[in-house]
This record gives C-alpha cells, sequence and structure tokens, in this order.
C-alpha cells in the first residue's frame, strides 16, 4: 500500500521537497492505530513525530550499517 501511495503522491512531494513523505507516513501511523489494537497514536502532531524520529532513526542505522556490510 505504501509504494502506490508514494507514487499517487508525487507530484506535492515533489512540490514539497519531499517533506510529504513524513506526511504520508503519519497517516499510515494512525491508519495503523487504529487496526492494531493496542497500539493508539490519539494526535496528527503525534504521529507526524513518530514519523520523523522513525526515519531519522532509519538514517542513523543506514550509516552505520551501509549496504554490503557483513
Amino acid at each position: 500500500m505504501r509504494p502506490l501511495l508514494i507514487i499517487l503522491t508525487l507530484p506535492i512531494t515533489v512540490l514539497t521537497l519531499g517533506l510529504f513523505i513524513f506526511v504520508l507516513n503519519a497517516f499510515l501511523l494512525w491508519l495503523v492505530s487504529e487496526v492494531v489494537p493496542g497500539f493508539e497514536i490519539r494526535t496528527f502532531s503525534a504521529a507526524f513525530l513518530s514519523a520523523f524520529l522513525i526515519s531519522l532513526g532509519s538514517l542513523v542505522v543506514s550509516l552505520l550499517f551501509p549496504r554490503g556490510w557483513e
């Protein structure tokens, strides 16, 4: 579902210089919180901050362990 949403929102993502990806990830986190019991995100700002922190963590891990690392 995420790859399809990224393709569909590509024009607005380009216009916002990639920042719309955080909005899309926040929406998907909120959607997961509606479906999964015990996982709760109450506000959009919490979802947005969570999406940002997850992206930041992913960046740090990818810098520490580049592809091809064994």
